[in-house]
């Protein structure tokens, strides 16, 4: 009777480890924990189930470095997290050091642990960088004409990049079947030269475009900077197109309608001193004795008579024009005898 029973208690379990067993392994090696699909035809390794959460873990239940790694008979890389809660992608076995970082909020490194989203030790190459700039996206925009002019401040360099490099720069790769095999040398360093800002003194000139992250390091929004050039560039082609008019002004001006006496046979105009000037300035000239009528004249710059001085001597003289009369800006002032122009000169009235 005890037989019986015993007998029948094996078989039941048997029976249920047939039926219920979740961890399956065939003979040629595969592996299959769940029920819920078939055997992979390629992985050696398959985790099954339905309308239910899968993970796999490796608990070393302390604050401990664990790495799962992946190996063939030279490469291994392993993901794992580290004793400070980031996780990696290492490189390596027999010396791990990681070529991937990740932090919990998201930040992702590569070559370097990363303070911002994306965070990179080296050069990026990509076909084209899209900028989120819709204006749904921002508030309080205002014009920016009025900051471009601190753009002569900046002190543009080149320079080389310190020798200081990560580990992940340093190691070599070894082959995974023989630690004492090297396969890939370290990274070489960029020694090329480059251009651009020190970022210490772009802080002094435009603080909003420099960051600093958990080390202290600086960086730059280099991309901010071409709204301030092109703002720039708007108000030089208006200076520029302001000048081209007042040239073209200055061909046509009324006083080309004078004959030039270009022999100077009646007489000298000097240059105003002091030029530029804020309170007074004097213009000496010289007419000869057989000179009937001789007026100076003071125009803008766009051709309008400002004043005119009546001369009732010849020889020498001077006449002295006050800044209080004018209003701040650039002038031409012209000799003109017995209706022919000596010459004509510039002065400049400061405020």
């Amino acid at each position: 009777m005890k037989a019986n029973i015993l007998f029948s208690t094996v078989l039941m379990l048997a029976i249920s480890v047939s039926v219920n067993a979740q961890l399956k392994v065939k003979t040629n090696g595969n592996v299959k924990i769940g029920s819920q699909s078939p055997w992979p035809s390629g992985g050696k390794l398959e985790i099954t189930g339905i309308n239910e959460t899968l993970e796999a873990r490796i608990f070393p239940a302390s604050a401990n470095t664990a790495r799962l790694w992946t190996i063939n008979s030279r490469y291994a890389f392993a993901f794992g997290i580290d004793n400070n809660g980031y996780g990696h992608i290492y490189k390596n076995i027999h010396s791990p050091y990681a070529i991937m970082t990740f932090k919990s909020n998201g930040y992702f490194g590569i070559g370097r642990t990363p303070y911002y989203k994306l965070d990179v030790n080296g050069s990026i190459r990509v076909n084209s960088t899209i900028y989120s700039s819709d204006r749904r996206l921002k508030a309080n925009v205002t014009p920016i004409s009025n900051q471009t002019s601190n753009l002569f401040r900046l002190n543009s360099v080149s320079y080389n990049l310190n020798d200081a490099i990560d580990k992940s720069e340093k190691a070599a790769q070894t082959e995974t079947m023989d630690s004492t095999k090297v396969i890939s040398e370290p990274l070489k360093h960029d020694n090329r030269i480059h251009y651009g800002f020190i970022a210490q003194e772009v802080r002094e000139i435009y603080p909003e475009l420099v960051y600093e992250d958990d080390e202290g390091m600086l960086g730059i929004d280099y991309v901010s900077f071409i709204p301030l050039l092109i703002e720039e560039l708007k108000q030089q082609n208006k200076t520029i197109e302001k000048l081209s008019q007042e040239v073209e002004i200055l061909k046509t001006t009324s006083i080309n309608s004078f004959q030039t006496d270009k022999n100077n046979t009646l007489g000298e105009l000097h240059q105003n001193f002091p030029n530029p000037f804020n309170e007074t300035t004097t213009i000496k000239f010289k007419l000869s004795n057989s000179i009937r009528s001789a007026t100076l004249y003071l125009y803008d710059l766009q051709g309008n008579q400002v004043k005119s001085y009546l001369i009732s001597q010849s020889g020498e003289a001077l006449i002295t024009i006050k800044g209080s009369e004018l209003q701040p800006g650039m002038y031409l002032y012209s000799l003109i005898a017995d209706g022919k122009l000596i010459d004509t000169k510039t002065m400049i009235l400061t405020d």
